[in-house]
């Protein structure tokens, strides 16, 4: 029985070689695998200050919650119901004056900041005011 040149033990260990085509197609996915994982690594740093920015806020969320709930054990006091009162409701006590001042620095139609009224006592009214006017 005759056998085959290229079967059994007489068989000799060939190199496949590639052809230029494959070559290069090869190659243009490793190009495109490695672009990717490089935007992908972009996209993580973006994502792990993103992250950053949200643990940040969340910690000052947390340390405003905290505040209020020590406010909140402590209980209304009258000094906290007046600063609640002059700060959110803008009240004044009888006798002060309210300035408000309006379009300081202005240019063009831009507007400033707002800005808490200034609370200032009432002068005594006395003839000392009344000096020199007729």
């Amino acid at each position: 029985m005759k056998q085959h040149p290229q079967s059994g033990e007489n068989r000799k260990k060939t190199r496949v070689r590639s052809s230029l085509p494959t070559r290069v197609i090869i190659l243009l996915l490793l190009a495109g695998a490695l672009i990717q994982l490089w935007h992908l690594s972009g996209q993580v740093a973006a994502a792990a200050a993103q992250r950053e920015e949200l643990e940040e806020e969340v910690a000052q969320i947390q340390r405003e919650n905290s505040a209020l709930a020590a406010d909140i054990a402590e209980g209304s006091t009258t000094e906290k119901m007046k600063e609640l009162a002059r700060s959110e409701l803008d009240y004044v006590e009888p006798g002060e004056y309210v300035f408000e001042i309006i379009g300081a620095g202005c240019r063009g139609s831009v507007s400033p900041p707002p800005r808490a009224p200034i609370f200032l006592p009432v002068p005594p009214v006395g003839t000392e005011f009344l000096e020199g006017v007729t």
